[in-house]
């Protein structure tokens, strides 16, 4: 019986052995990976767009860290890196309607979200679960380069636009006239010094670069969905620029809005397909969104390119991007802390 019992236990301590050596190994590349590309230009285009395949995070729910959303709130609110928030976080950009499934049968009892509009959506699904707002992710996030170099790049560029096409996903290729796209821009922008293109990982990838960078404009990314250091290096970007451009809706408006610069956004037929079947449904999720009101009320509301942020988009930016939301580092501890409470609380209760 002892013999069992002790087996038993060396049985236990290897595994538990195993799964600290695996941790550390875990911290250890993801420590590395982060080194590697903290001090690389935005410009370095193939280094930056280099597919990151294992995801390595210490959170819970593993979508909590796209982009690094849930590092950026610890890091602001003075928690440990290696601590896991116990709430799901929405990673969109606040304006949809529908809900990730993904994000409702995460195991915790609070959900973080972007805005009153997020919220009303699960209110009126009635999702039982605690939900807190605090507005776009850049303003949480600390640039990527010093504010003498964020002044130097702005003096290289003078006066200067800062553009986000329509971009894919890991699964899905977004698809429109670069050709048409750029004659816009080069007409939209005649009175600027500068114009630089914001691209995504995977249409770095797909070699969507060639057509802007033979059209003269300089090329630049915030880097891969798994790389520690995209918010940082896309609150950057955006305070480099004077203002900000796209042709189609997405977050980068959210936290143009919440870093103070001005935003337009021009129509743009853009397309998407997938070699994954599976992926179909969410495409149709992305048509449905496109023949919604609310996108014809954001080409209305951001149409004139304009270097004021007007009443208008504030009072869209706050009922959709949560810009009134935006909370302080001691608030936004208290909220992660709370959120730990509830959870602990819910985990007692199923004991």
């Amino acid at each position: 019986m002892s013999t069992e019992f002790g087996e038993e236990n060396r049985v236990k301590f290897i595994k538990k052995l195993k799964n600290s050596i695996n941790k550390r190994v875990d911290r250890i590349k993801l420590e590395q990976a982060g080194k590697k590309n903290k001090n690389v230009d935005f410009t370095c285009l193939e280094l930056l767009s280099d597919d990151i395949k294992v995801h390595i995070t210490p959170e819970i729910y593993i979508h909590n860290d796209f982009y690094f959303n849930a590092l950026t709130l610890k890091k602001y609110a003075g928690l440990k890196e290696n601590y896991s928030i116990k709430a799901s976080i929405e990673h969109g950009s606040g304006y949809s309607n529908s809900l990730w499934e993904q994000d409702i049968n995460a195991p915790f009892s609070s959900i973080i979200v972007a805005s009153e509009h997020r919220k009303t959506l699960y209110e009126k699904a009635g999702i039982n679960k605690n939900i807190y707002k605090i507005g776009p992710f850049a303003h949480y996030a600390k640039p990527s380069i010093s504010e003498g170099r964020i002044l130097k790049e702005k003096r290289r560029l003078g006066k200067n636009v800062l553009f986000f096409p329509a971009h894919s996903t890991h699964w899905l290729d977004s698809n429109y006239n670069t050709n048409k796209t750029i004659k816009t821009l080069k007409e939209k922008t005649k009175d600027f010094d500068s114009v630089r293109i914001s691209l995504y990982w995977k249409d770095i990838l797909r070699g969507i670069a060639k057509p802007y960078l033979e059209a003269g404009f300089e090329c630049v990314t915030s880097g891969h969905i798994y790389d520690r250091y995209f918010l940082p290096r896309h609150r950057a970007l955006i305070e480099i620029s004077d203002i900000t451009m796209s042709n189609d809706q997405g977050s980068h408006i959210a936290n143009s809005l919440a870093l103070g610069k001005p935003h337009y956004l021009f129509k743009e037929d853009v397309e998407y397909s997938t070699e994954h079947t599976h992926f179909q449904n969410e495409i149709e999720d992305i048509y449905e969104l496109q023949n919604d009101h609310i996108i014809d009320k954001m080409h209305e509301i951001f149409g004139d390119l304009s270097f004021e942020i007007n009443d208008k988009q504030k009072e869209f930016g706050n009922y959709y991007y949560g810009l009134n939301e935006l909370k302080t580092p001691k608030d936004m501890r208290a909220i992660l802390l709370e959120i730990e409470e509830n959870y602990r609380k819910i985990s007692y209760e199923l004991t």
